[in-house]
């Protein structure tokens, strides 16, 4: 058992009242924690405040309902760096049904969350802008419809595009086009309401997704207007 307690995978150990009674090499590997700073303790010595009190519920919920838990969630190592692991609690009960102990094994998946981060970034987002491309607009126009439809509040789509852009690359270069760009697309999110969707089409061409306008058409048409007028004015400051 002392063989195959020392796996690859991290094991914590506790009694009935969560206190730690063992944990192994694999647990002081990623959480920087020796087993003497952490026996007697509670695993919330881990915690990173990412999630909040109903995640917690809906864990303790399971474990006591069903006995087990599964999913991924956010701690905290021993020198402050936040990290993501892939984590199972099963309660060890005895004969009669009552939780003893509880028993969690948990994988470091850091660098798996990263690179889907960086996946779903290459698949939806604009590489240079980091704006939203094609397919995330496209995408955001469907969800936007079906809303519409549901609630038949107004959404609209205001189309830009960057006069004499053509003439900027020839006489300045590529990279003056694009640092140009790049400080578009920073005006254009200054300019617009957190709920809404700026996407770069390509080239000098963006769209912005405007959503949530009410079920007014005279209110909503305002409210494109003022938008519009906002984001010409944040545009035509000097660059």
């Amino acid at each position: 058992s002392a063989v195959a307690f020392e796996t690859q995978e991290a094991t914590l150990i506790t009694d009935d009242k969560e206190m730690v009674l063992k944990v192994n090499e694999a647990f002081t590997r990623i959480t920087g924690y020796q087993e003497s700073e952490i026996l007697g303790k509670t695993p919330r010595l881990l915690n990173s405040g990412k999630h909040n009190k109903a995640f917690y519920d809906q864990m303790w919920k399971s474990l006591h309902e069903k006995g087990f838990w599964q999913g991924e969630l956010w701690n905290k190592r021993k020198n402050g760096e936040i990290y993501a692991e892939h984590l199972t609690i099963t309660a060890i009960r005895n004969k009669k049904g009552v939780t003893t102990h509880y028993l969690a094994n948990f994988n470091d998946i850091t660098n798996h969350k990263i690179a889907q981060k960086q996946i779903h970034e290459m698949a939806y987002h604009d590489p240079l802008t980091h704006l939203a491309n094609r397919v995330l607009l496209s995408d955001s126009i469907q969800n936007a419809i079906r809303k519409q439809m549901s609630s038949h509040h107004y959404a609209a789509l205001i189309f830009i595009d960057l006069d004499y852009f053509k003439e900027l690359n020839d006489q300045h270069g590529h990279d003056a086009g694009d640092m140009l760009l790049i400080q578009v697309a920073q005006r254009l999110q200054e300019s617009i309401r957190q709920s809404d969707t700026v996407a770069r089409l390509g080239g000098d061409e963006f769209v912005i997704l405007l959503e949530n306008l009410g079920n007014a058409q005279n209110y909503a048409h305002l409210q494109v207007e003022s938008i519009a007028q906002k984001v010409l004015a944040y545009l035509c400051k000097s660059y």
